[in-house]
């Protein structure tokens, strides 16, 4: 069950309280079974869902899938308990190198759009080249989102399933390679 929920942005990012089920040390020793330590690879196949770190009920991971997504998100989190509960703490955010070329890429199209559309004000004229400009600065903005909430659904629902869901089994057959 979900505590609190914050809207996707135009930068996607993402904080996420999540109310586990089960005891944190559970969730603790299903993330280590599931999270292989991250290494380069082209295509994933294997049976860990996601590659990363965890130690002391922190962790710091990114799916794995059988596609090449440059902005699927990294997630920051970490397990605590209070008296009856514990709580699953998700911080969904672009990989710092994927921001950084995102804000770039847009502020030069944004920057160029602007441009070419003063001057053709000013000349009373059109020129197609500013609609390929203007799809260049629309795939700046959605490519972003899409990649970013095509993987946060994986996320979430692997953690959902795996620990908020009273029906929970520990060899459950969940596999981020059956995702659309």
């Amino acid at each position: 069950m979900r505590l609190n929920r914050h809207e996707v942005k135009i930068l996607p990012s993402e904080k996420i309280t999540l109310k586990a089920l089960i005891p944190i040390e559970e969730i603790e020793r299903k993330l280590h079974t599931d999270i292989e330590p991250p290494k380069f690879r082209f295509n994933y196949s294997g049976k860990r869902k996601f590659e990363g770190q965890i130690s002391d009920f922190r962790f710091k991971i990114t799916p794995l899938t059988n596609y090449r997504n440059a902005f699927s998100p990294v997630v920051k989190g970490y397990l605590s308990k209070n008296e009856s509960e514990t709580l699953i703490h998700l911080d969904l955010r672009l990989h710092p190198a994927i921001l950084i070329s995102t804000i770039l890429w847009n502020c030069v199209v944004l920057i160029t759009s602007i441009g070419m559309a003063f001057v053709q004000i000013k000349n009373k004229t059109f020129d197609p080249v500013t609609l390929v400009i203007i799809i260049f600065l629309l795939n700046g903005i959605l490519l972003p989102i899409y990649g970013f909430n095509k993987d946060r659904k994986i996320i979430l629902d692997y953690f959902e399933l795996n620990f908020c869901n009273p029906n929970y089994k520990a060899e459950s057959s969940f596999h981020l390679e059956k995702r659309n």
